[in-house]
């Protein structure tokens, strides 16, 4: 049975990149096919095993809690009409046992990763957690699960998702400064898009913000 069954979704960030038309939708709510954004993110949690989800939104924005709402008056309108069909995607919206929204004040002093984590401190308690982007998906192969191989891989401590990506796009991602051990490869630095293509030669990796952590980290992450 999986261990760790939380997860904090960094769902806030303003998706300057895709204006203008982040201006009115969350970067979160993006539809890709049928699907938004945050809804990939969320289903890629529960195939790991993860219960309780609690997503960092921006303050004043009710699309992602609009999304995972039950909407009564909606499923009776499609009924009247005829459209039960129609209606019947609508559940096809994952639920889970426990959905928490908090929210982040982009107005406020401090914006960055770090920011969403510690605002779940209270949610995460002492407690071991994935922590996600809102804004990198990452498909499995059916019936696999990248999160839950995390966990695996961790032996009981703190580890990190590593993506091979090709040299010419190394200056969109984090690297990944790694070397081997019997246990697999150990984080030993991380490079924030670097503007040398060079650290990325030998097979190197990039971040691609999927973390696994303790509650004890955030302790050292506000000091």
């Amino acid at each position: 049975m999986p261990d760790v069954k939380k997860a904090v979704i960094a769902a806030a960030g303003l998706g300057t990149r895709m204006y203008p038309v982040t201006k009115v939708v969350d970067k979160a709510m993006l539809p890709i096919g049928r699907r938004p954004v945050i809804d990939y993110i969320v289903r890629e949690c529960l195939a790991a095993g993860v219960e309780d989800i609690a997503i960092v939104v921006r303050k004043g924005s009710s699309q992602v809690q609009a999304h995972y709402s039950d909407d009564g008056d909606l499923v009776t309108l499609l009924k009247r009409r005829g459209w039960e069909k129609k209606g019947d995607l609508l559940r096809e919206i994952p639920r889970v046992p426990r959905l928490v929204f908090i929210e982040q004040d982009l107005a406020g002093e401090h914006y960055g990763t770090a920011v969403p984590a510690l605002l779940a401190r209270e949610f995460v308690d002492d407690d071991r957690f994935y922590f996600v982007s809102g804004d990198d998906i990452l498909i499995d192969p059916d019936g696999e699960s990248s999160l839950a191989n995390l966990e695996v891989a961790s032996n009981g401590g703190a580890a990190i998702v590593g993506q091979p990506m090709r040299a010419g796009v190394h200056g969109a991602y984090g690297h990944l400064a790694t070397r081997a051990t019997s246990r697999g490869l150990h984080l030993t630095g991380l490079i924030e898009k670097p503007d040398d293509a060079t650290v990325l030669q030998g097979g190197a990796l990039v971040n691609i913000s999927r973390y696994l952590l303790s509650g004890a980290f955030l302790d050292m992450l506000a000091d």
